[in-house]
């Protein structure tokens, strides 16, 4: 008889827990714990609002389980500190309406644009502070994630969608970016729309079904806007299927460049390999009239290095203005190294006055 109640208590428990997980919610706590600990994770179970700064100074896996996960501020990936974002919901849909400069805002009941699987939306950016007194001012990197040399982020799945910054309007790498899947999609900024790599020895690697959608450099200012997808230092990998799509560099003056991918020139050389099956696709660069636009598909700086190969390729790109005059290169620009081997191409469909494929 003992026996029999016993196992019925514990039954009882077993299914008291589960009703307890079931409805548990992801609260501002579950997130500084999952922070204090030198493994952490955390799965959302509910759509949340992080309102400070994340700062991640270990290892942290965060699931985004399908929901939204608003950071008005941004996430810091410290030094030496790994974040791991993955989403095991990637069925679930979120709403999205572009505003007039490009960005995606989440927008559930009339959105025009659906997103599907969980969400990091609403970063403005790590703010750096340069200069002191009079003279100081702020820039802010990485509207979503700013990595710092020697930390890392490897993105899985789920999505960055709706970010902006200065520089990298979706995430800004000083250190390492591994995108084996999940997407970066509607975010801007001045230079690298989608992604700033800051540094020489930065590294960026896309692969799997990684994908930077709808992303868009522009300046209104009298400075350059560059790399509609990905603003590149160091060095930048394409493999696998992985694509970047339909970004846009423009500017209101003097330059814009690299409606996909600017490749900088710095002291070292910049290189950028795609390879496997990896596309840029109807990307593009657009300059008013008494502006000049190069490289639809990719700007390659004088030291810089891009090498297409396998079947790689670069299509339906243009290099356009807002009225007549000249634009150059429709699918790449190359001031630097440019390396085609075997079944890459640069698209008969790319376009522009001056070098209509490169």
């Amino acid at each position: 008889m003992k026996r029999k109640l016993w196992t019925l208590l514990l039954a009882l428990g077993a299914a008291l827990a589960l009703c307890v997980g079931a409805s548990a919610e992801t609260v501002e706590r579950d997130f500084y714990e999952a922070l204090s600990v030198t493994n952490g994770s955390i799965k959302l179970e509910n759509d949340f609002v992080f309102e400070n700064v994340m700062d991640v100074g270990f290892n942290l896996t965060i699931d985004l389980n399908g929901h939204v996960l608003t950071i008005p501020k941004s996430i810091c990936v410290n030094s030496r500190a790994h974040l791991t974002i993955i989403d095991s919901n990637p069925s679930a849909e979120h709403k999205f309406t572009p505003n007039a400069d490009g960005l995606w805002v989440l927008d559930e009941t009339n959105g025009t644009e659906t997103v599907y699987g969980g969400v990091i939306t609403g970063g403005t950016g790590y703010p750096i502070q340069f200069g002191s007194g009079a003279h100081a001012y702020t820039a802010y990197y990485g509207g979503a994630v700013y990595i710092e040399p020697g930390g890392t982020l490897n993105m899985g799945g789920g999505s960055i969608v709706g970010c902006s910054a200065v520089y990298g309007g979706g995430v800004c790498v000083e250190g390492k970016f591994f995108m084996t899947g999940g997407s970066i999609i509607g975010c801007a900024a001045d230079r690298g729309g989608g992604v700033y790599m800051r540094d020489d020895d930065t590294v960026f690697n896309m692969s799997g079904s990684a994908a930077i959608r709808y992303c868009k450099a522009a300046s209104k200012d009298s400075s350059h806007a560059s790399g509609g997808g990905v603003y590149a230092l160091g060095a930048f990998t394409m493999s696998g299927n992985a694509a970047i799509r339909d970004c846009e560099c423009i500017t209101d003056s003097r330059r814009a460049a690299g409606g996909g991918v600017y490749l900088a020139y710095n002291n070292n050389t910049t290189t950028f390999t795609m390879c496997g099956d990896a596309v840029i696709d109807r990307c593009k660069v657009t300059s008013p009239q008494n502006g000049m636009s190069y490289g639809g598909g990719v700007f390659v700086s004088g030291k810089a290095s891009l090498t297409l190969k396998d079947q790689a390729a670069i299509k339906n790109c243009s290099a356009k203005k807002t009225s007549d005059g000249v634009t150059h290169g429709g699918g790449i620009f190359a001031e630097g190294t440019l390396t085609i081997a075997g079944l890459a191409e640069v698209d008969k469909d790319c376009s522009a006055a001056v070098g209509s494929g490169i």
